[in-house]
């Protein structure tokens, strides 16, 4: 039978046994983050010990708690074992002979020791029916009445009434005593001599403490100096509540004149800045000025030395006599004069597209030179300025855009080589995919005019370059790329 209920109480708690019964999982209900009551149940809401499933799980304290019966059944165990503990102590008792120990009787010979260590005498009082109480010759009467425990009290008339002592106070005496009732030998001894009895005045809460006139004086001379102490930490408290209202006050005082210090130095400190910031103000437009002026200066001298040139290539080409290679010789020498005058006075000049007035100068190439005599003598073409101007483009059936670049050549002659040919491109900002534009040359104005079909409204970069026989020897008009911007 003990076999059967081992291997079913086995059975009922193995986890293998429960693998059968339990249901599959439904997929569908984990998949869709849902909670699953029936799983939760199984696994959690079962008593661990036996395994049986609760009727009511809302009564359960916390999860994986016992079962009522199983609760019961351990508290009856439990009580079992202490019974059986209790009969065992009591068995090992009466075998060695010792009986129960009653903490309130005391036997006779605990009480005589009682007597002689605490003055116990015999005291015929009327209706008295113990035969031992303590000494009359120190009490007077107790606040505590009869649950004092000496015995004694005294009547509102003076009689006094003997109160037996009885075991629960006879039994707890020895601890009363021992704790209560010892007397310091500095209170009990008379360094005078005088007889204590003359000089006693009576118990403090049943405590046999003979308290001397000296030791009164003692105590009012300890008294007396505790209130001079108290009063002396008043005083200093007083006088250390005044020194910190002063510092309160100078704190106070300090920090205003911070605050105004620094009000000060910051009102200086921004009247400097302000200063500083005109002067620069001024300076920076002063040198503005100049540069401006020295721009302007350059241009001037720039259009007088071209005008000259073209007037000096115009002689050259039309009025220039083959038979006098003397005079030809001298007007070449005054041309490389004039040209490298030129070169030397504008090579460091960079001038981009932000100047003044939207206008574009570009500085002469580093490989400006005459090839020869009556050679091929041209200069590279500048943008002195541009304008945009649009039209409607029939063939496309969308407006087209067009800009001046105006060109300033040496030699434009016959004789000396036309002006070059340029090409553009241009791309949106955004796309970076540049577009040819269709460039043509009015070469009696010197104009180069420069068409193209924006794709988009917004920023475009235009590029001006003369090709040459190699791709890669583009060379780029200074001053390109620049930006336009272009609104429908």
């Amino acid at each position: 039978m003990a076999a059967s209920d081992s291997e079913e109480q086995f059975y009922r708690l193995s986890p293998a046994a429960h693998e059968e019964e339990r249901e599959p999982v439904n997929d569908s209900i984990i998949a869709s983050g849902g909670f699953d009551i029936e799983s939760f149940t199984r696994d959690h809401l079962h008593c661990p010990s036996c395994g049986k499933y609760y009727d009511d799980p809302r009564t359960l304290p916390c999860l994986d708690s016992y079962c009522r019966e199983c609760l019961e059944k351990e508290a009856r165990k439990q009580r079992e074992e202490k019974e059986r503990e209790r009969e065992r102590e009591a068995r090992e008792r009466e075998e060695s002979g010792q009986a129960e120990e009653e903490p309130h009787d005391l036997d006779e010979s605990y009480l005589e020791t009682l007597r002689n260590s605490y003055n116990l005498t015999p005291v015929s009082t009327e209706g008295s029916t113990n035969e031992y109480s303590e000494s009359l010759s120190n009490t007077f009467d107790c606040p505590q009445g009869c649950q004092c425990p000496t015995g004694i009290s005294f009547d509102r008339d003076g009689d006094i009434d003997h109160i037996p002592p009885s075991n629960k106070f006879l039994g707890n005496m020895v601890k009363d005593v021992q704790l209560k009732n010892e007397v310091p030998a500095a209170l009990g001894d008379d360094d005078d001599g005088e007889d204590d009895e003359n000089h006693e005045i009576g118990h403090r809460s049943c405590k046999k403490i003979h308290l001397t006139t000296k030791c009164i004086d003692k105590e009012t001379a300890a008294i007396v100096g505790v209130i001079n102490d108290v009063h002396g930490v008043h005083n200093k408290i007083k006088t250390a509540i005044i020194k910190i209202e002063n510092m309160k006050e100078s704190v106070t005082d300090n920090k205003d004149a911070a605050i105004t210090a620094i009000n000060e130095h910051c009102d200086k400190l921004i009247a400097d800045l302000e200063e500083q910031r005109e002067r620069l103000i001024n300076q920076t437009k002063e040198i503005h000025n100049k540069k401006m002026a020295n721009l302007k200066e350059h241009q001037d001298a720039l259009k007088r030395i071209s005008d000259t040139l073209q007037k000096s290539i115009d002689f050259i080409g039309g009025s220039v006599n083959m038979a006098i290679p003397t005079e030809f010789m001298f007007l070449k020498e005054s041309f490389h004069e004039r040209l490298n005058y030129l070169k030397e006075r504008y090579k460091d000049s960079d001038m981009l597209p932000s100047d003044v007035n939207e206008n574009i100068h570009l500085k002469l190439n580093d490989d400006f030179s005459v090839d020869g005599a009556l050679g091929q003598v041209v200069g590279t073409p500048f943008i002195e300025n541009y304008t945009l101007e649009s039209f409607p483009n029939p063939v496309r059936s969308r407006r087209a855009y067009s800009f001046k670049i105006q060109s300033r050549d040496i030699c434009r002659t016959e004789v000396a080589g036309n002006v070059p040919m340029l090409e553009a491109t241009i791309c949106s900002v955004e796309s970076l995919n540049p577009i040819q534009c269709f460039v043509k040359l009015n070469d009696e104005e010197g104009v180069y005019m420069v068409y193209f079909y924006p794709l988009r409204a917004g920023r475009h970069k235009v590029n001006v370059y003369r090709p040459q026989t190699r791709p890669l020897d583009d060379l780029f008009v200074k001053g390109c790329p620049f930006y336009i911007d272009v609104r429908r």
